[in-house]
């Protein structure tokens, strides 16, 4: 197993579940077996700041800011129709928690992105502007890549294929 980078969270940070994880695999199968070995912390609570379950998976997470990362969660909170879970959604990482970078995999760039509908919806602090943003070749929801991105990454990869 490749050296993992380890991110202690100083505090609480915007993140949702990252849609189309499947296809990501770890050596023995378990996620949270990979996130105990790499942080050298026995799982505890879920990782989710309002979540008070006993984490029992190691979640693909998208925290705000950082990218994509292992997170040990519950399997409420892993459960892809809770919403409460959703881009846009405002649920927040717990502070102190140890999180272990990870590689999006192909599936998780091409998937459909899961994301609270309402354009004002409140946090509980402010609202967020979840407006949708297109790819400008295809007209994918591009919404979930970084806001100076203007094209999937398929159509991204197809333009600039000769340009590694």
């Amino acid at each position: 197993m490749e050296q993992s980078e380890l991110l202690l969270l100083e505090g609480e940070l915007l993140a949702w579940n990252v849609d189309g994880s499947g296809d990501a695999m770890v050596e023995g199968g378990s996620w949270i077996g990979y996130a105990e070995k790499v942080t050298g912390r026995k799982r505890g609570r879920c990782s989710y700041s309002d979540c008070v379950n006993d984490s029992e998976v190691g979640g693909h997470i998208w925290i705000s800011r950082v990218g994509c990362v292992i997170a040990p969660i519950c399997k409420s909170c892993n459960w892809p129709e809770n919403k409460k879970r959703w881009q846009g959604s405002g649920s927040k990482m717990r502070s102190n928690i140890v999180v272990s970078r990870t590689e999006l995999t192909d599936g998780m760039k091409m998937a459909p992105r899961r994301r609270l509908q309402d354009p004002l919806w409140n946090d509980g602090d402010h609202y967020i502007d979840t407006s949708l943003r297109m790819c400008v070749s295809c007209k994918k929801d591009i919404t979930s890549r970084p806001s100076n991105y203007t094209q999937c990454y398929n159509c991204w990869k197809i333009d600039n294929k000769y340009n590694y």
